[in-house]
């Protein structure tokens, strides 16, 4: 008996060892190019009509990534809009710029939808927001709330739509957010069910010098044509008088019953690997500027068209890149051989679209140019000081090298030069203060009143100059800029401008408009204040237009209406009418 046992314990254990010996290694699993994005939220349709957009999120904008769906309302206003799942509001803001009159709501899961441009809101929190603009006597307000004040249900009427803050035609934008973090979330990823079988289209290709600053350069721009179910560039072999290139592309998304979109994904592979990526997920705040670094800042401004990079510049803080892709999309072609070149575009719903090509280069050239007399290194403090133009850089403000170049010319203007800061084709991601010396001394009744006016243009044109109040200090007018370009002093005694657009001694009704423009031909205006006897009432405004419409805090009877506008450096206007009710 123990015999058997043994043979069959000794048979069990050969057929365990052949087993695992006949079984196949297992092949580990490719880990995706691209990680799967899964946002397990039900939401539903800021609007009762089908959704057809004029924007999506990630598209490329004047300093910024559009950061929402632009959702369109029948190119009208005041469409009811709708909260696009349960929660409650749990802010509010209100400006003539940005978003205009625009409203959040935070949802159970971690998300909060915004819904920006509107013209008012819901009447039970309207009124309260009335209230408390006339407790703070300020249309601008930014309000937040816990979550019992004002909850919503999915589908509840919240807002009519508007055209509100810095809006060009009506519509709503709606973002959808991290709530804990604030980063804006591709709106789209929450709506699969969206309709769109349309694949990008891309349009340009341009090819860099990877050894050159992207600002130092002009890049080879081809259009690209179809050729079967891809594209080609014009010319198809691309032969580059150097080393090492890198790729930009301007590329569109079309969905149906949508205008023009912004692309979600770019993937770029060589000689049939894959060496680079991008993928607009999620954007914050905080980092959307950096837009002029993945958008090639020189030739927006120069040709008018946004070109987004297949590479990161060396002070790009951008958190859209590619785990684990090389060189930061810089391409070796030192060999002189020819590299086979595939970029391709995807848009949410996995439609795509490649662009192919072949790229030639020839080997490293032991020439430097030596003929940049004052650098700017990215990623470092930069000063400079020629004794009438100072400034200093922090290092995060540029984004590549840059052979910085200032000057100040001969102008007609008592005391000022013609400043030339560099020029308007280098983007700079952050505020700096510029010093301007002035051309001889101003007098002491007029140094509490200096403003310096910016012009991209190479010569002063006074239809096109953005003004600002700046500072007299130690000899130098010093004024907070965002911008390179070119700069003039000027002293800034007139008032603003106050244009009522009713009569002096009206008669009005509650309900009634009173309606008029306020503007400074220099700096920004400071504060727009109406009262009646001395007591404020609540104006919108949109742009340099402001809106009352009587209500309560307007007393019966005869009365004292006063407008009073200040501008950037103090001057003011005081406009008194005599209105009855």
């Amino acid at each position: 008996m123990k015999k058997c046992v043994l043979v069959l314990v000794g048979l069990l254990i050969c057929v365990c060892v052949m087993a695992q010996q006949k079984k196949p290694a297992e092949t580990p699993k490719k880990k995706p190019f691209f990680a799967p994005i899964n946002y397990k939220a039900n939401f539903g349709s800021p609007v009762k009509i089908p959704i057809s957009l004029a924007g999506n999120f990630g598209e490329c904008r004047p300093n910024h990534f559009h950061s929402g769906l632009d959702v369109r309302t029948e190119q009208r206003e005041n469409l009811n809009l709708y909260s696009i799942g349960d929660g409650y509001v749990s802010r509010v803001t209100i400006s003539h710029t940005g978003f205009g009159t625009c409203l959040y709501i935070s949802h159970p899961g971690g998300f909060t939808s915004v819904y920006a441009h509107c013209n008012k809101f819901y009447p039970l929190f309207w009124n309260y927001l009335k209230k408390k603009q006339y407790e703070k006597e300020k249309w601008d307000v930014d309000l937040r709330f816990p979550p019992h004040f004002f909850p919503v249900k999915k589908g509840q009427f919240i807002a009519k739509s508007g055209n509100t803050g810095s809006s060009h035609a009506p519509h709503l934008h709606m973002e959808i957010r991290n709530t804990q973090t604030d980063k804006t979330l591709n709106g789209l990823l929450f709506y699969k069910k969206m309709g769109d079988r349309k694949k990008p289209i891309i349009n340009r290709l341009a090819v860099y010098d990877a050894n050159e600053s992207i600002y130092h350069q002009t890049p080879k721009v081809f259009k690209a044509i179809k050729n079967g179910n891809h594209d080609v560039p014009t010319t198809k072999m691309i032969k580059v008088n150097t080393d090492k290139v890198y790729f930009g592309i301007q590329a569109n998304d079309y969905m149906e019953n949508s205008l023009r979109l912004g692309v979600f994904r770019m993937k770029l592979m060589v000689d049939g690997k894959a060496l680079f990526g991008w993928q607009l997920n999620n954007i914050g705040y905080d980092e959307t500027r950096y837009m002029n670094s993945i958008g090639d800042y020189k030739t927006k401004m120069s040709k008018g068209f946004w070109l987004q990079l297949c590479h990161k510049l060396p002070n790009d803080k951008l958190g859209i890149y590619i785990n684990g892709t090389q060189k930061n999309g810089v391409v070796d072609v030192s060999d002189g051989k020819t590299h086979n070149v595939v970029i391709r575009v995807y848009d949410v719903k996995g439609n795509s679209k490649d662009v192919k090509f072949q790229v030639q280069g020839v080997a490293a050239s032991a020439e430097v140019d030596a003929t940049c007399s004052t650098l700017f290194e990215q990623g470092k403090i930069n000063k400079f000081d020629n004794g009438k133009i100072a400034l200093t850089l922090a290092k995060e403000q540029l984004y590549d090298d840059l052979c910085f170049k200032a000057s100040a010319s001969s102008s007609s203007l008592p005391y000022s030069y013609f400043y030339g800061v560099h020029n308007s084709g280098v983007p700079v991601h952050d505020f700096f203060d510029v010093k301007l010396k002035p051309k001889q001394p101003i007098p002491g009744d007029a140094r509490d009143k200096v403003a310096v006016l910016y012009t991209p243009e190479e010569e002063l044109d006074m239809e096109n100059v953005d003004g600002m109040a700046a500072e007299y200090k130690n000899g130098w007018v010093v004024a907070k800029v965002k911008k390179f370009g070119n700069y003039v002093i000027t002293i800034d005694k007139s008032p603003p401008a106050i244009i009522p657009y009713f009569k002096n001694g009206r008669k009005v009704s509650k309900g009634n408009l009173l309606k008029f423009g306020a503007e400074d031909n220099v700096s920004a205006l400071k504060e727009v204040r109406m009262e009646v006897d001395g007591k404020w009432l609540r104006c919108s405004r949109r742009k340099n237009n402001y809106y009352y419409y009587v209500d309560e805090h307007f007393p019966v009877g005869k009365h004292e209406l006063t407008i009073k506008a200040i501008d950037g450096n103090g001057n003011t206007s005081i406009k008194k009418m005599s209105l009855s009710r």
